[in-house]
């Protein structure tokens, strides 16, 4: 049982540093070509962030 629990854990963290990742590839290309500020690069990173990562 604890084995399945930390198996589903260990998928729900997988799955959230994959969409993290995919969402800053969209982000770095939304930069590349300009059509974010720089300052809403960073702003939307940090959103990112605290959405996948600290939570």
């Amino acid at each position: 049982m604890i084995e399945k629990i930390n198996k589903n854990k260990s998928e729900i963290i997988d799955k959230k540093i994959f969409e993290y990742t995919n969402q800053l590839k969209i982000l770095n290309i939304l930069k590349e070509k300009n059509e974010i500020s720089l300052k809403e690069y960073d702003a939307v990173k940090k959103y990112l962030k605290n959405l996948y990562i600290n939570n």
